[in-house]
């Protein structure tokens, strides 16, 4: 089976950011022993706009070390602020992007099992976590938003663990296509957007955003 090395493990309570002092969870800490995988939680961690954030097709936030060089790459006079677990997530990988995925694989984490339900849809407190603007704008440019998963099954996990692909139940539904005709393509692929939306594995608010598409 093929595994991805665990670079950080995050959670974090929301807290006042910027300037502004914005109140948002974006901004999360290391965890340093067990991260605590439950069906609709993880410890210590929360969401605190849960209008846009949270629930139970939404328990842990997947980004990469391959999303940060890309940025890295395109803002190098603020490489140093593109670090594991600044853009949100509660996983950070070594490898894989969204064109790496599909909607509905599943994985192994510690001794939980996760299933991928949607791509992240970034929001502009991105630009307010890094400090400067343009990175939302960049982000939703590429596709790089990152993605979700539900848990299936209970457990917890470690930095000493790997991120281990299980299964492809659905390979028709791949990640950067999904996230392309819901918000970057003018002209739907709307049979597609129709077979994705009864996908069993998409998570309920993607399928109410394609609905309003269709």
């Amino acid at each position: 089976m093929q595994s991805f090395k665990i670079e950080g493990l995050f959670v974090g309570r929301a807290k006042e950011i910027g300037p502004n002092r914005f109140v948002t969870a974006i901004a999360k800490d290391p965890v340093v022993d067990k991260l605590i995988i439950k069906c609709d939680s993880l410890e210590g961690d929360e969401s605190h706009n849960l209008k846009f954030h949270g629930g139970p097709d939404r328990v842990i936030h997947h980004y990469s070390l391959e999303q940060y060089e890309y940025l890295k790459s395109v803002f190098p006079q603020h490489k140093e602020l593109f670090v594991p677990g600044s853009y949100g997530e509660n996983i950070t990988t070594d490898k894989l992007t969204e064109k790496d995925l599909c909607i509905g694989d599943i994985f192994k984490l510690g001794s939980s099992t996760l299933q991928l339900t949607e791509g992240r849809k970034p929001c502009g407190t991105i630009d307010i976590k890094y400090g400067f603007k343009g990175v939302l704008k960049e982000i939703v440019r590429s596709g790089r938003y990152g993605w979700f998963y539900k848990v299936l099954e209970e457990g917890e996990a470690s930095l000493s663990d790997e991120l281990v692909f299980v299964d492809r139940p659905y390979p028709s539904f791949s990640l950067d296509k999904s996230i392309y005709e819901i918000f970057q393509n003018k002209k739907k692929d709307l049979k597609f957007l129709i077979e994705l939306s009864n996908c069993p594995a998409l998570s309920s608010r993607w399928k109410e955003r394609i609905l309003k598409l269709t």
